[in-house]
Protein backbone atom coordinates (compact mmCIF):
# COMPACT_ATOMS: atom_id res chain seq x y z
CA UNK A 1 0.00 0.00 0.00
CA UNK A 2 2.85 2.38 0.80
CA UNK A 3 4.44 1.64 -2.58
CA UNK A 4 1.13 2.19 -4.41
CA UNK A 5 0.58 5.53 -2.67
CA UNK A 6 4.08 6.73 -3.52
CA UNK A 7 3.74 5.55 -7.11
CA UNK A 8 0.44 7.39 -7.63
CA UNK A 9 1.73 10.63 -6.07
CA UNK A 10 4.89 10.50 -8.17
CA UNK A 11 2.83 9.79 -11.28
CA UNK A 12 0.65 12.87 -10.68
CA UNK A 13 3.72 15.07 -10.46
CA UNK A 14 5.67 13.64 -13.41
CA UNK A 15 2.89 12.55 -15.81
CA UNK A 16 0.36 15.37 -16.15
CA UNK A 17 -3.31 15.20 -16.98
CA UNK A 18 -3.42 17.11 -20.26
CA UNK A 19 -5.01 17.12 -23.69
CA UNK A 20 -2.32 18.89 -25.74
CA UNK A 21 -0.93 15.50 -26.77
CA UNK A 22 -4.44 14.53 -27.85
CA UNK A 23 -4.95 17.70 -29.90
CA UNK A 24 -1.59 17.18 -31.61
CA UNK A 25 -2.30 13.48 -32.21
CA UNK A 26 -5.58 14.27 -33.95
CA UNK A 27 -3.79 15.91 -36.87
CA UNK A 28 -0.54 13.93 -36.84
CA UNK A 29 -1.77 10.35 -36.29
CA UNK A 30 -5.54 10.11 -36.18
CA UNK A 31 -8.34 9.07 -33.87
CA UNK A 32 -6.50 6.25 -32.10
CA UNK A 33 -5.38 5.41 -28.58
CA UNK A 34 -1.66 5.70 -27.83
CA UNK A 35 0.32 2.51 -27.50
CA UNK A 36 2.31 2.07 -24.29
CA UNK A 37 5.50 2.87 -26.23
CA UNK A 38 3.98 6.06 -27.66
CA UNK A 39 2.80 7.04 -24.19
CA UNK A 40 6.29 6.65 -22.72
CA UNK A 41 7.86 8.52 -25.64
CA UNK A 42 5.41 11.39 -25.12
CA UNK A 43 6.38 11.61 -21.45
CA UNK A 44 10.11 11.59 -22.19
CA UNK A 45 10.10 13.83 -25.28
CA UNK A 46 7.46 16.43 -24.42
CA UNK A 47 6.45 15.99 -20.77
CA UNK A 48 3.02 14.71 -21.82
CA UNK A 49 0.63 12.41 -19.97
CA UNK A 50 -2.88 12.37 -21.36
CA UNK A 51 -6.55 12.35 -20.43
CA UNK A 52 -8.54 9.57 -18.76
CA UNK A 53 -7.97 6.81 -21.32
CA UNK A 54 -4.20 7.30 -21.59
CA UNK A 55 -3.69 7.85 -17.88
CA UNK A 56 -5.75 4.92 -16.58
CA UNK A 57 -5.21 2.35 -19.33
CA UNK A 58 -1.44 2.72 -19.24
CA UNK A 59 -1.38 2.83 -15.45
CA UNK A 60 -3.33 -0.43 -15.54
CA UNK A 61 -0.63 -1.98 -17.74
CA UNK A 62 2.11 -0.74 -15.42
CA UNK A 63 0.45 -2.01 -12.24
CA UNK A 64 -0.26 -5.37 -13.87
CA UNK A 65 3.40 -5.67 -14.86
CA UNK A 66 4.39 -4.86 -11.26
CA UNK A 67 2.27 -7.76 -10.01
CA UNK A 68 -0.77 -6.03 -8.51
CA UNK A 69 -4.10 -7.86 -8.44
CA UNK A 70 -6.39 -5.47 -10.30
CA UNK A 71 -9.35 -5.09 -12.64
CA UNK A 72 -10.06 -2.55 -15.35
CA UNK A 73 -13.54 -1.12 -14.83
CA UNK A 74 -15.19 2.22 -15.45
CA UNK A 75 -18.20 4.23 -16.44
CA UNK A 76 -20.78 2.66 -18.77
CA UNK A 77 -23.61 4.69 -20.34
CA UNK A 78 -26.29 2.99 -22.44
CA UNK A 79 -23.99 0.03 -22.98
CA UNK A 80 -21.04 2.17 -24.10
CA UNK A 81 -17.76 2.48 -22.23
CA UNK A 82 -17.08 6.19 -21.58
CA UNK A 83 -14.40 6.35 -18.87
CA UNK A 84 -11.85 3.84 -17.50
CA UNK A 85 -10.72 3.46 -13.91
CA UNK A 86 -9.15 0.73 -11.81
CA UNK A 87 -10.06 -1.56 -8.91
CA UNK A 88 -7.03 -2.89 -7.03
CA UNK A 89 -7.13 -5.60 -4.37
CA UNK A 90 -4.63 -5.48 -1.51
CA UNK A 91 -4.88 -7.78 1.55
CA UNK A 92 -8.41 -8.81 0.56
CA UNK A 93 -9.75 -5.23 0.23
CA UNK A 94 -10.67 -3.56 -3.06
CA UNK A 95 -9.48 0.00 -3.72
CA UNK A 96 -10.64 2.65 -6.19
CA UNK A 97 -7.96 4.36 -8.31
CA UNK A 98 -8.62 6.93 -11.04
CA UNK A 99 -5.97 9.21 -12.54
CA UNK A 100 -8.39 10.49 -15.15
CA UNK A 101 -10.48 13.16 -13.44
CA UNK A 102 -8.08 16.15 -13.54
CA UNK A 103 -7.80 16.25 -9.77
CA UNK A 104 -5.67 15.05 -6.87
CA UNK A 105 -8.66 12.91 -5.78
CA UNK A 106 -7.16 9.75 -7.27
CA UNK A 107 -7.09 7.12 -4.52
CA UNK A 108 -6.38 4.51 -3.49
CA UNK A 109 -9.69 4.63 -1.59
CA UNK A 110 -11.12 1.47 0.02
CA UNK A 111 -14.35 0.10 -1.46
CA UNK A 112 -16.13 -1.01 1.70
CA UNK A 113 -19.85 -1.80 1.74
CA UNK A 114 -21.90 1.42 1.66
CA UNK A 115 -18.96 3.50 2.90
CA UNK A 116 -18.87 7.14 1.81
CA UNK A 117 -15.68 9.18 1.43
CA UNK A 118 -16.07 12.95 1.09
CA UNK A 119 -13.25 15.41 0.38
CA UNK A 120 -13.10 19.05 -0.69
CA UNK A 121 -10.26 20.11 -2.98
CA UNK A 122 -10.25 23.75 -4.02
CA UNK A 123 -13.77 24.68 -5.07
CA UNK A 124 -14.92 21.10 -5.68
CA UNK A 125 -16.30 18.40 -3.38
CA UNK A 126 -15.73 14.72 -4.19
CA UNK A 127 -18.04 12.05 -2.79
CA UNK A 128 -17.13 8.40 -3.40
CA UNK A 129 -19.80 5.90 -2.36
CA UNK A 130 -19.03 2.18 -2.27
CA UNK A 131 -21.59 -0.41 -3.33
CA UNK A 132 -22.68 -3.33 -1.18
CA UNK A 133 -20.78 -5.76 -3.43
CA UNK A 134 -17.49 -4.07 -2.40
CA UNK A 135 -16.37 -4.22 -6.03
CA UNK A 136 -18.04 -1.14 -7.53
CA UNK A 137 -18.28 2.50 -6.50
CA UNK A 138 -19.80 5.80 -7.60
CA UNK A 139 -17.98 9.14 -7.64
CA UNK A 140 -19.91 12.42 -7.65
CA UNK A 141 -18.16 15.76 -8.12
CA UNK A 142 -19.81 18.98 -6.92
CA UNK A 143 -18.89 22.62 -7.50
CA UNK A 144 -20.58 25.21 -5.29
CA UNK A 145 -23.26 22.68 -4.33
CA UNK A 146 -24.09 21.60 -7.91
CA UNK A 147 -23.09 18.18 -9.21
CA UNK A 148 -20.97 18.68 -12.33
CA UNK A 149 -19.89 15.10 -13.00
CA UNK A 150 -20.70 11.52 -12.00
CA UNK A 151 -18.30 8.63 -12.63
CA UNK A 152 -18.93 4.98 -11.91
CA UNK A 153 -16.38 2.28 -11.22
CA UNK A 154 -17.97 -1.00 -12.23
CA UNK A 155 -17.61 -3.93 -14.62
CA UNK A 156 -17.52 -5.59 -16.95
CA UNK A 157 -14.01 -4.94 -18.22
CA UNK A 158 -14.15 -3.35 -21.68
CA UNK A 159 -12.89 -5.18 -24.74
CA UNK A 160 -10.19 -3.69 -26.96
CA UNK A 161 -12.86 -2.92 -29.54
CA UNK A 162 -15.03 -1.09 -26.99
CA UNK A 163 -12.01 0.95 -25.87
CA UNK A 164 -11.12 1.82 -29.48
CA UNK A 165 -14.70 2.93 -30.19
CA UNK A 166 -14.76 5.09 -27.05
CA UNK A 167 -11.41 6.71 -27.83
CA UNK A 168 -12.45 7.39 -31.44
CA UNK A 169 -15.42 9.44 -30.22
CA UNK A 170 -13.19 11.61 -28.02
CA UNK A 171 -11.48 12.88 -31.20
CA UNK A 172 -14.66 14.10 -32.86
CA UNK A 173 -14.50 17.78 -33.73
CA UNK A 174 -17.14 18.77 -31.16
CA UNK A 175 -15.80 16.54 -28.35
CA UNK A 176 -14.79 18.18 -25.07
CA UNK A 177 -11.06 17.68 -25.49
CA UNK A 178 -11.16 18.88 -29.09
CA UNK A 179 -12.68 22.23 -28.05
CA UNK A 180 -10.73 23.00 -24.85
CA UNK A 181 -7.12 23.22 -23.66
CA UNK A 182 -6.46 21.59 -20.29
CA UNK A 183 -3.58 20.55 -18.04
CA UNK A 184 -3.18 19.56 -14.40
CA UNK A 185 -0.29 18.62 -12.11
CA UNK A 186 0.10 17.99 -8.40
CA UNK A 187 3.02 19.51 -6.48
CA UNK A 188 2.80 17.95 -3.06
CA UNK A 189 0.34 20.01 -0.99
CA UNK A 190 -1.01 22.00 -3.92
CA UNK A 191 -1.95 21.54 -7.58
CA UNK A 192 -1.84 23.74 -10.66
CA UNK A 193 -4.26 23.49 -13.54
CA UNK A 194 -5.26 25.06 -16.81
CA UNK A 195 -8.69 25.20 -18.40
CA UNK A 196 -8.51 27.31 -21.56
CA UNK A 197 -7.52 30.79 -20.38
CA UNK A 198 -8.08 30.10 -16.68
CA UNK A 199 -4.94 29.11 -14.77
CA UNK A 200 -5.72 27.96 -11.24
CA UNK A 201 -4.01 26.90 -8.04
CA UNK A 202 -5.67 24.63 -5.47
CA UNK A 203 -4.31 24.24 -1.96
CA UNK A 204 -6.60 22.71 0.62
CA UNK A 205 -10.00 24.32 0.03
CA UNK A 206 -8.47 27.46 -1.53
CA UNK A 207 -9.03 27.98 -5.26
CA UNK A 208 -7.17 30.85 -6.95
CA UNK A 209 -7.66 31.71 -10.63
CA UNK A 210 -5.62 33.87 -13.04
CA UNK A 211 -6.92 34.70 -16.51
CA UNK A 212 -4.40 34.31 -19.35
CA UNK A 213 -4.37 36.97 -22.09
CA UNK A 214 -1.63 36.08 -24.55
CA UNK A 215 0.45 33.29 -26.07
CA UNK A 216 3.34 34.29 -23.82
CA UNK A 217 1.07 33.73 -20.81
CA UNK A 218 0.50 30.15 -21.98
CA UNK A 219 4.24 29.62 -22.40
CA UNK A 220 4.88 30.85 -18.85
CA UNK A 221 2.09 28.66 -17.44
CA UNK A 222 3.61 25.53 -18.93
CA UNK A 223 6.96 26.50 -17.44
CA UNK A 224 5.28 26.69 -14.04
CA UNK A 225 3.73 23.29 -14.73
CA UNK A 226 7.25 21.98 -15.47
CA UNK A 227 6.13 21.20 -19.03
CA UNK A 228 8.38 23.48 -21.16
CA UNK A 229 8.55 21.10 -24.15
CA UNK A 230 4.81 20.70 -24.84
CA UNK A 231 3.68 21.55 -28.37
CA UNK A 232 1.55 24.60 -27.57
CA UNK A 233 1.41 26.04 -31.08
CA UNK A 234 0.38 22.72 -32.61
CA UNK A 235 -2.34 22.18 -30.01
CA UNK A 236 -3.70 25.70 -30.48
CA UNK A 237 -3.71 25.15 -34.25
CA UNK A 238 -5.99 22.11 -33.85
CA UNK A 239 -8.31 24.16 -31.66
CA UNK A 240 -8.39 26.92 -34.25
CA UNK A 241 -9.21 24.38 -36.96
CA UNK A 242 -12.09 23.25 -34.73
CA UNK A 243 -13.38 26.82 -34.45
CA UNK A 244 -11.91 27.68 -31.04
CA UNK A 245 -9.78 30.83 -30.71
CA UNK A 246 -8.35 31.22 -27.21
CA UNK A 247 -6.73 34.63 -27.72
Amino acid sequence: MDFLNRLLRSHQHIVPYENLSKLVRRNAVGFTHTSFEEHIDGIKSFGYGGTCFSQNLHLYQLLKFLGFELHLQGNWEDGEFTHPNIRIKIDGVNYFVDLGIMSSFIGPYPIISSQKIETQIGNQVYILTSSADEESANLQIFRYGKMIREIKCKGPAPTNEEIADAVFKTFEKSAMFMTNLVAHKVFGDYSLGLWNRSFYRDEGVTHEVTELKSYDDFVNVFKRLEMPKVQIKEALETLQNNGIQLF
